[in-house]
């Protein structure tokens, strides 16, 4: 096996993935959304200091500090995480705020005031929160997808099992790719449930 690339670089490169043979069934309506948001203020917000409250802190799924400061730290709903993935789907299909490299300027607002009709008691700000919740799903989907799809590393043996969200392979598979790529290990035993429509989103970034 090649010797490991940092996990940034990977990130910051891109590549070509396999496209899902599926979406992930969601309970929302992205583009009902979008027209919602249509006529949301896209003025900048403040950088929101403070613990999350409300349903952000009832059904805490996910906690993210992607610049290890305390501001950025907040538990995400699973509600929340499935409307935010729904909306950046959508945002990608439709080409609203969706350009070559990522995502056009004002992006993260539009995603806050869509958490904001789809779930009325969200905390969450376009940043810090919305902007590292992002960025972790990106990085997360780095890991799963260069196992699945062997791009940089030219793995095999691996799979993703849309039933249970889980990445799938052989014990002797896992230890040696885990041998070289440490990063995975959390995926062996950890569910994805947004890994096929991360797919959609962040498939063609270039550097961002």
């Amino acid at each position: 096996m090649d010797q490991p690339d940092s996990l940034e670089s990977r990130i910051s490169s891109g590549g070509s993935f396999q496209p899902p043979r599926k979406i992930l069934n969601t309970s929302t309506r992205p583009s009902k959304l979008l027209q919602q948001c249509a006529g949301a203020s896209t003025k900048k917000m403040g950088q929101g200091k403070g613990r999350c409250s409300g349903e952000a802190s009832r059904e805490a799924s996910h906690e993210d500090s992607a610049d290890n400061s305390k501001t950025s730290r907040c538990k995400w709903s699973h509600a929340e995480d499935v409307a935010l993935v729904n909306v950046m789907v959508e945002m990608v299909a439709s080409g609203v705020y969706k350009c070559d490299n990522g995502f056009k300027p004002g992006y993260l607002n539009h995603l806050e005031e869509a958490l904001k009709i789809t779930c009325p008691n969200s905390r969450m700000k376009a940043r810090p929160h919305i902007e590292s919740r992002q960025k972790s799903l990106k990085k997360d989907w780095f890991i799963v997808n260069d196992m699945i799809c062997g791009i940089w590393h030219g793995t095999s043996g691996f799979g993703f099992d849309s039933i249970s969200n889980m990445v799938t392979a052989p014990d002797d598979v896992w230890e040696d790719y885990l041998r070289n790529y440490p990063e995975a290990r959390p995926w062996r035993l950890k569910s994805f449930p947004h890994y096929e429509n991360c797919c959609i989103i962040f498939g063609n970034d270039r550097a961002t």
